[in-house]
C-alpha cells in the first residue's frame, strides 16, 4: 500500500502522521531549491518528535527505509522557498 503524504508542498510545515510498526519506505521528489525534508518519529503519540536518522533527511529526490515499532512518523519541510515537494510512504 502506498500513501501520498505531500503533494506539491511549497511551505515549511509537517505532513500528516503515519504508523510505524515494521518497515516503511519513504520516497521524496520534486523541485527542491534549498529545501530539506526530515523524517521524524514519535514514541509518545506526537508530543515528542526526533529525527529518524541522517539517512532519512533529504535535500534531493531519494528513497529510504524506516524500521521501528510502536511509533508514529511524519515528514517536516524546512527552508522551503520556490519548491514543489512530493512524498509517499509504502508499507
Amino acid at each position: 500500500m502506498t500513501v501520498q503524504l505531500l503533494t506539491a508542498a511549497d511551505a515549511d510545515g509537517s505532513s500528516g502522521t503515519f504508523a510505524l510498526n515494521g518497515s516503511v519506505s519513504v520516497v521524496v521528489s520534486g523541485t527542491w531549491n534549498g529545501a530539506t525534508i526530515t523524517t521524524q518519529v514519535s514514541p509518545d503519540g506526537g508530543t515528542t518528535w526526533v529525527a529518524a536518522g541522517s539517512t532519512t533527511t533529504f535535500t534531493a529526490n531519494g528513497h529510504a527505509v524506516l524500521e521501528g515499532y510502536g511509533l508514529i512518523g511524519r515528514l517536516t519541510i524546512s527552508s522551503a522557498g520556490t519548491t514543489e515537494l512530493n512524498a509517499w510512504i509504502g508499507y
